[in-house]
């Protein structure tokens, strides 16, 4: 495992379930303020999303880490806690 490429592809992940997430805002929401924060978000997470590809295309092949366990450990912690 490289935790450089798996950073990029669980936020790759995280950035589009937020687009998705805004654009069920904007065709349900009915509050404008959030609806503009929908559209921010939407294009803040687009942008991070591209950004995080080309870091992938660019990176070349995945280099094995010894310490993968313990970063993906942290990374399911975190991922734990959004859900809460």
């Amino acid at each position: 495992m490289d935790p450089d490429v798996d950073f990029a592809k669980m936020m790759i992940s995280h950035h589009t379930l937020a687009i998705s997430m805004a654009d069920i805002e904007l065709q349900y929401g009915h509050e404008q303020k959030a609806k503009d924060l929908a559209t921010q978000t939407k294009a803040g997470n687009m942008a991070s999303r591209t950004r995080l590809q080309q870091f992938l295309a660019a990176h070349g092949a995945p280099v094995m880490d010894p310490d993968a366990d313990e970063f993906m450990a942290k990374m399911d912690s975190s991922m734990m806690k959004m859900n809460e």
